[in-house]
């Protein structure tokens, strides 16, 4: 198993609360995709309250797991998320 972390962009703040349920109920489902969330939560703007985007660590056998398990995010469906990349992370403390 490796650690992925998904770091994605808001582009449309403001949409994340419609699909805030939604995008819970899916991480919730994380193990239907074989991957399980080690942490995650939103990034935050410069008044430490608004969220700019999202920073999430899974463990996976793969990229490709999480690479679906992410297309399938209501926050990636709906067009919150403005950008999102998806790279192997290397824990070293």
């Amino acid at each position: 198993m490796m650690l992925i972390a998904v770091h994605a962009i808001d582009d449309a703040a403001a949409q994340r609360q419609p699909h805030y349920d939604a995008h819970k109920a899916h991480l919730a489902r994380a193990a239907d995709y074989d991957v399980k969330l080690v942490i995650g939560g939103p990034l935050l703007g410069d008044d430490s309250q608004t969220a700019i985007g999202s920073l999430m660590i899974f463990e996976a056998a793969d990229n490709a797991s999480v690479v679906r398990f992410n297309a399938d995010d209501p926050f990636r469906q709906s067009g919150v998320w403005r950008s999102v990349h998806v790279a192997q992370f290397d824990r070293r403390t």
